[in-house]
């Protein structure tokens, strides 16, 4: 065959394309499949080695992936390579443009050690990846997203690095959209809470230290084990819309916001007069807070804080206003 393409049958051994079980062996030199056409295979058993790669010029989907063991490449190319299930399995590094990364299904696998050149996105939809080291946002990745039951689990005593934006979706089957397991872990990328979501630190006595802003419009439940914490040392933007905000839920451990500055913005139809309130921070499940916020922006001069909470809202942290009757508040 033409010793590359992936619908070549001279390439394969037997001689058909495959879409039961595809083998790429260990190499002894560099070789290069290309998938010259959307191809789609039950198993794809990736040798791992360096001189192992996979070029996409169509997306290819994979229901089950073994190998690749942080050194095998793939490169997307602007295409889509998607996994259903990858038990244990170590991934491929990426490399060659933008494109998509996507995990779907249940089942485990371990997070790229490498992404120089990858510019695309990773799409965690099912299943957990597990990330004990590499740098997934290296090549200029920008876009991690965490869907409605899929976990990101962080290990290990290295600091894995994310691209630079993350949005979760759903509290991962309840164990936390992301779990952090042993080590005190320097979070750097931005986190977009598309619906409420929830982070757990498992850590004993260790931080989750959150370096990048907060944005909703979902709520963020952060849970602890005993003595393990969480520090916000970016922006959090709450946004006011209607009755409520997207404000964060500390059910357990300790969250320290002394070193985080708060934005404030939103619309809230005032409907009548009286004391208009919102809990930015709840922390009556069981969580305390530390400190106070170290700035606040856009905080209109006759609106306050209350950390120790309200009559109406104890155990949170509490944003009020003195309105007067029939007023509509607008923040821009």
């Amino acid at each position: 065959g033409d010793g590359s393409n992936w619908t070549d049958t001279a390439n394969w051994s037997p001689n058909i394309i495959p879409t039961d079980t595809a083998t790429y062996p260990v190499q002894a030199s560099p070789e290069i499949i290309f998938v010259d056409a959307p191809a789609t295979v039950d198993t794809f058993a990736m040798g791992a080695h360096a001189n192992n790669r996979l070029r996409l010029g169509a997306n290819l989907t994979v229901s089950n992936f073994t190998g690749g063991a942080h050194q095998a490449y793939v490169e997307p190319n602007g295409h889509t390579f998607t996994i259903w299930q990858a038990d244990g399995t170590y991934l491929p590094n990426f490399t060659g443009g933008g494109g998509q990364f996507v995990k779907l299904g249940p089942g485990s696998c371990y997070s790229p050690n490498s992404s120089i050149g990858y510019s695309g996105d990773y799409i965690i939809s099912g299943g957990l990846l597990s990330a004990g080291g590499g740098i997934m946002g290296q090549g200029g990745s920008t876009n991690m997203t965490i869907n409605d039951g899929a976990r990101l689990h962080i290990y290990n005593t290295s600091q894995p690095a994310f691209p630079s934006n993350v949005v979760v979706y759903g509290n991962g089957g309840g164990l936390g959209t992301i779990r952090n397991l042993s080590i005190t872990f320097n979070f750097h990328p931005d986190l977009h809470v598309a619906s409420d979501a929830s982070i757990y630190n498992a850590a004993d006595n260790q931080a989750f230290i959150m370096h990048g802003d907060v944005t909703g419009p979902g709520t963020l439940t952060f849970g602890a084990d005993p003595g393990a914490s969480f520090d916000l040392n970016g922006t959090y933007d709450f946004v006011i819309n209607g009755a409520s905000g997207n404000m964060i839920i500390a059910d357990s451990g300790e969250v320290d916001i002394a070193d985080a500055t708060i934005t404030v913005s939103g619309e809230e139809n005032a409907g009548g007069g009286g004391l208009r309130e919102f809990i930015i921070v709840d922390y009556s499940g069981g969580g305390t807070v530390v400190g106070k916020f170290g700035a606040t922006n856009d905080l209109e001069f006759n609106w306050l804080i209350d950390y120790d909470g309200t009559e109406d809202n104890p155990d949170a942290v509490v944003l009020f206003q003195l309105p007067t009757t029939g007023s509509v508040l607008e923040f821009e």
